[in-house]
């Protein structure tokens, strides 16, 4: 059972990481795009402004000194009703959580306008 939940995550982190290559060479004029979305999420003491690239990958990017980082996102929970907008299943959030350092951020949904949580975690920039 375990190699079955640890294949399906590896399965999913290959897409993801799939989608991210796809999208990186458009990612270094990402705020200039008229369809990408910013989005300042907070978690914990830290503030960090990212932009939600066009299309339906997961992720947020950021653009800082050291390149180009990614914000993958795992579920989504819409604060006020707590409804599950967004999450992987349960396997592959298994999966992440014991290879990546989870973190649980808030902010404002850039399409719903809605306050959210957000399940996630960041890759190291890189030039």
């Amino acid at each position: 059972m375990n190699k079955r939940i640890a294949r399906r995550a590896a399965a999913i982190g290959a897409g993801i990481a799939l989608m991210l290559a796809a999208a990186a060479p458009a990612s270094a004029d990402l705020s200039y795009s008229p369809e990408a979305l910013p989005v300042t999420l907070h978690c914990g003491a830290q503030t960090i402004e990212l932009i939600k690239p066009t299309g339906p990958a997961p992720i947020l990017v950021a653009q800082t000194a050291d390149g180009t980082g990614v914000f993958f996102i795992l579920r989504v929970t819409d604060t006020a009703t707590g409804t599950v907008v967004f999450s992987l299943p349960d396997s592959a959030l298994a999966g992440f959580a014991s290879t990546q350092d989870l973190v649980t951020c808030t902010g404002i949904g850039p399409i719903s306008g809605r306050e959210v949580i957000v399940l996630g975690f960041f890759t190291a920039a890189g030039g």
